[in-house]
Order: C-alpha cells, then structure tokens, then sequence
C-alpha cells in the first residue's frame, strides 16, 4: 500500500512539472488555523507560490498553503478509508483566507494521499 501511495504522489508531482506556472500568487500557509480565519494571527504567514493557494479540511483541521498544481477555483470533498477531506483551490492573492472556497479533484486525492503516507510510516 506504501509503494501505490508513493507513486500515485509521484505521479502528481510530475503532472505539476508539466503544467508549469507564470506568474506566482501570494497565499497564507499555516496549519490548524481554523475557521474563520484571522489573517492577523501570528502563525499565519504570507507566501509567493507558484500554482495557486490551498485549503484543506480534514476532520475538522484547516491548512493553508500553496497549491502543487494551477488549477481554477473550485473544492471538491472525497472520503477514503473514513477519513473525509475537502480541499479547495483558487487563483488570486491571498484568496485561501476565505472561510468558504471553490478544488480541483486532483488535489483533494493527493492532499489525501500526502496525508494517508504521512500515517502509513508510523
């Protein structure tokens, strides 16, 4: 299971070399800053990404951050193995400190994904 998790990642990243980005948008990065969100809470910080912004759920805990891949703004939830995780994507500065989003079905399976390798190695 290891392996098929390793390389469906791999393969992600590789689809992100491909797709390549022009311009880089600024996103907040932070973990467990939930919702709503305060953009002025010291864990919180701004960054230049590549692709776009990201926003993960997953039972209940919210992550900002960048997107591998230039998607358009859009949010997708998948449920795999009972853990249910919705992540949403989006284009502009800034723009992954709403509370509500519109991602890309790729990024909720390698959110997943990322996350089901992160708990197979313990």
């Amino acid at each position: 299971m290891k392996l098929s998790l390793v390389c469906g990642f791999a393969v992600c990243l590789v689809l992100t070399e491909l797709t390549g980005a022009d311009a880089a948008v600024q996103c907040y990065v932070c973990t467990a800053c939930n919702d709503p969100f305060d953009a002025g809470n010291a864990v919180a910080s701004k960054v230049s990404c590549p692709g776009g912004c990201m926003k993960t759920k997953t039972e209940g805990i919210v992550v900002r951050s960048c997107s591998i891949l230039s998607t358009s703004d859009s949010c997708n939830t998948v449920e795999l193995f009972g853990v249910k995780s919705e992540a949403c994507t989006c284009t502009a500065d800034l723009c992954n400190s709403a509370q509500t989003m519109t991602s890309s079905y790729v990024i909720v399976v390698v959110s997943v994904l990322a996350f089901l390798t992160k708990i197979a190695k313990f």
